[in-house]
């Protein structure tokens, strides 16, 4: 359970946290996230495009705790538009932003070449996708 919200991979059923029985309620999905691993390091992708939430400090801290949440050194969230060109914010386990280099690069361009936005970028043949996330309310 992370920040009032179940994690549920494609793999995992859903269900409900009080009895451990397959959930019969509706459920709404709020957030997708991908993830990705880069020299040993896992990261958490958060498309700006395909989500209405907003990522906050507490969600992002969430997200990445290594007990309890999806175990990540941090998310990318974008694609942004900046100079004719697409850009994306990465955010540290702390929730504060830091400037993206090395592994959280390679992934950033896995990502938009995967997701279509830049379809001819070239992109480092370490970076592998790990698999998709849905968090429900």
């Amino acid at each position: 359970m992370v920040a009032g919200k179940k994690l549920v991979s494609e793999q995992i059923p859903v269900t409900d946290d009080r009895e451990g029985l397959p959930y019969q309620g509706e459920i709404t999905m709020d957030t997708i996230l991908y993830k990705y691993r880069a020299d040993e390091d896992n990261y958490l992708v958060y498309d700006v495009k395909r989500n209405a939430m907003d990522l906050d400090g507490r969600t992002v801290r969430s997200y990445c705790a290594q007990n309890f949440g999806l175990g990540a050194k941090g998310i990318l969230a974008g694609p942004i538009m900046r100079n004719d060109h697409m850009e994306m914010t990465l955010y540290t386990p702390e929730g504060r932003t830091q400037e993206i280099c090395g592994g959280s690069r390679d992934i950033a361009r896995r990502y938009l070449r995967d997701a279509g936005y830049e379809k001819d970028l070239d992109v480092c043949p370490d970076v592998s996708f790990v698999g998709k996330v849905f968090c429900f309310a």
